[in-house]
C-alpha cells in the first residue's frame, strides 16, 4: 500500500492478515497494554506476556497455513453451540449460547428442553470463536485492542503503527487505486461508511485520536 502522490492511493491487494505480525492489545487480566508477536512469516509461533500482571498466551501452529484460531489460547468472545435429535420425539435441538469472553472453564454438555416435546435433553457442545460486528479483537487471542476509537458511524481500529499509518493514507486519499488482491484485499473489506468521502473528516480525526494514544504510550 503505497501514496506515491499527496492525493493518490495505490491499494496492492495486501490483506488485513499482513498486519498481523504485531498487534498492540490489552491485558483480559488487567488491562495493561501489551503486544501480541507473531513474527514470523507463516506465523508458526505466536506470543503474549503482559507487562502488568504476567499473564502470557502461546501458540505453536500446527498447521500454518490454516486457522489457528479458536484454540486453548484464545480467550476472546466465543459461543459455545451443539445439537441432537430429541431422544422422545425425534425432533431436532440446537443450543447456542454466547458469551463475552471465554469461560474459566467450557463446559461438555448443556441441558436444552425439546421445544416439540418440552423434554429436558442434555447435549454435547463445542466451542468456537465468535467474531464482535466491529471485529475490534486481535485475530490471534480474541484479546481487546489497544487502537480503537468509536465514531457515530461505528468503531474504527488498528493493529499497530504500520496498520494506522496504511489507514490515514487510504482515507485522505482523493483518488485510490485498486492493483490486485480481489475481494481479500483488506480494504476492500472494510465498511463503506469508512471509505466514503463524505465522511472522511470523521474517519480522519478518529485516526487523530489513534495516532495520540501511540504518541502517549
Amino acid at each position: 500500500m503505497t501514496q506515491d502522490h499527496a492525493d493518490r492511493f495505490i491499494d496492492d491487494g495486501h490483506r488485513l492478515a499482513h498486519f498481523a505480525d504485531r498487534v498492540m492489545v490489552r491485558c483480559s487480566r488487567c488491562g495493561t497494554p501489551g503486544i501480541v508477536q507473531a513474527p514470523d512469516a507463516d506465523r508458526a509461533r505466536v506470543t503474549f506476556r503482559c507487562g502488568g500482571c504476567g499473564f502470557s498466551l502461546s501458540r505453536a501452529n500446527d498447521d500454518p497455513g490454516g486457522d489457528d484460531r479458536g484454540g486453548d489460547d484464545w480467550v476472546g468472545p466465543v459461543v459455545i453451540t451443539g445439537h441432537r435429535a430429541c431422544g422422545h420425539c425425534g425432533h431436532h435441538i440446537r443450543v447456542s449460547r454466547s458469551h463475552p469472553s471465554r469461560p474459566g472453564s467450557v463446559p461438555k454438555t448443556l441441558q436444552a428442553a425439546c421445544p416439540q416435546c418440552r423434554r429436558t435433553q442434555e447435549i454435547t457442545v463445542t466451542m468456537l470463536p465468535s467474531w464482535p460486528a466491529d471485529r475490534c479483537i486481535d485475530p490471534h487471542f480474541g484479546l481487546a485492542l489497544q487502537l480503537s476509537a468509536a465514531t457515530r458511524q461505528g468503531v474504527i481500529w488498528a493493529y499497530n503503527e504500520r496498520h494506522l499509518a496504511a489507514l490515514q493514507a487510504y482515507v485522505a486519499a482523493q483518488l485510490r487505486v485498486r492493483r490486485g488482491g480481489g475481494n481479500g484485499a483488506m480494504f476492500s473489506r472494510y465498511p463503506a461508511w469508512i471509505k466514503a468521502a463524505k465522511n472522511r473528516d470523521l474517519v480522519l480525526k478518529a485516526l487523530s485520536r489513534l495516532e495520540a494514544k501511540l504518541a502517549a504510550g
